[in-house]
């Protein structure tokens, strides 16, 4: 509970928590809390709520805006991503993929959790793939691992020379760094299998630290040599016991359009559990939630049953479509907001 609110952003509801806990513990058993639950507490009193998306320590808060709220409708499919994320801690490479249509909120569920993760002092990492650019081979990966590899004082502490030269076909900025690294050779074949070695040794040494999250988004237009990677990597790692949590988002109307991505699944599935997760439309429960999250006083907060059920009637419960019809009413005026929104 400490940890969901603080992910949320209520740090004083956090620590109103962990007391109410220690009062608890010392007035029925007489005993403090555990030295986990405390450590937690300290963080949480000395730490800043990390930034959405952000996987680097003193990013900047992304803008408030009416419409940036808590997390609504969500609840299992986040603490599923975090049963994972426990389990692949403990040495038990997973695999996670968010699927549905498109602006359902995959990203979203993702972001959070991954600023959930990040709290728990989980190393980060996120790459994206794009329509565009599905035949630039293994962008999504260098997107992922160059902001990593950049903020590393020395990258020979996570891997040897070898192994460096081997990564710098991908980020050849590592031989401006190390100019002392010898000049990768070998065939084309020969050279694909070290670079994924490379690539597998680098998630270890990374998890041997901090449990590892690797979240791959619009993970349906990644080309056919990150997948290969991602299969590889996830099978060694899976081997090697290390605390990797594979997270991919995908569009569910890929898998009837690209039959090699559910292929791909089914061999990856094959060698490590996949937990599939679908996200489907909000309720009108969640749709009412997402509105009274907005509060009392914004321009936005329902007028009764009423305008949350025009609201859910329009957007049928989908996300995207609910956040931008409230946007345009803003926009348009229809919604007045206060001087100090």
């Amino acid at each position: 509970l400490m940890r969901l609110h603080f992910t949320s952003g209520d740090r004083a509801a956090a620590l109103r928590s962990y007391e109410a806990c220690r009062l608890m513990l010392d007035k029925e058993l007489g005993v403090p809390p555990d030295p986990e639950t405390s450590a937690l507490a300290e963080r949480i009193r000395i730490a800043s709520r990390p930034s959405r998306g952000a996987s680097r320590p003193g990013s900047p808060p992304p803008a408030a805006t009416p419409l940036d709220k808590p997390l609504v409708g969500r609840a299992d499919e986040f603490t599923k991503l975090v049963e994972l994320y426990h389990a692949a801690s403990q040495g038990r490479t997973q695999v996670a993929v968010l699927q549905g249509e498109a602006g359902i909120g995959k990203t979203r569920l993702a972001t959070e959790f991954l600023g959930w993760a990040v709290a728990q002092g989980a190393e980060v990492l996120r790459g994206r793939a794009y329509e565009t650019a599905a035949r630039l081979p293994y962008q999504p990966l260098v997107d992922a691992l160059r902001p990593r590899l950049e903020q590393e004082a020395a990258p020979t502490a996570l891997l040897s020379s070898v192994w460096l030269t081997e990564l710098s076909r991908l980020l050849p900025e590592l031989r401006d760094r190390s100019p002392d690294l010898p000049v990768p050779g070998g065939d084309e074949a020969a050279a694909r299998t070290r670079l994924f070695e490379a690539i597998v040794r680098l998630g270890r040494a990374l998890s041997v630290r901090a449990p590892l999250v690797l979240f791959i988004d619009d993970v349906q237009w990644a080309d056919v040599a990150s997948l290969d990677v991602l299969d590889y990597a996830g099978r060694r790692w899976r081997e090697d016991e290390a605390a990797v949590l594979l997270l991919f988002s995908l569009r569910s109307e890929a898998l009837a359009t690209t039959p090699t991505l559910d292929e791909w699944l089914s061999g990856l599935r094959r060698d490590i559990p996949v937990v599939r997760i679908d996200l489907g439309p909000l309720s009108f429960e969640d749709t009412v939630q997402l509105l009274q999250a907005l509060g009392p006083e914004s321009p936005l907060a329902p007028e009764g049953e009423e305008f949350a059920r025009w609201i859910f009637t329009e957007t049928r419960g989908q996300p995207f479509y609910i956040v931008e019809t409230l946007r345009t009413l803003l926009e348009r005026g229809a919604l007045a907001a206060p001087q100090d929104a």
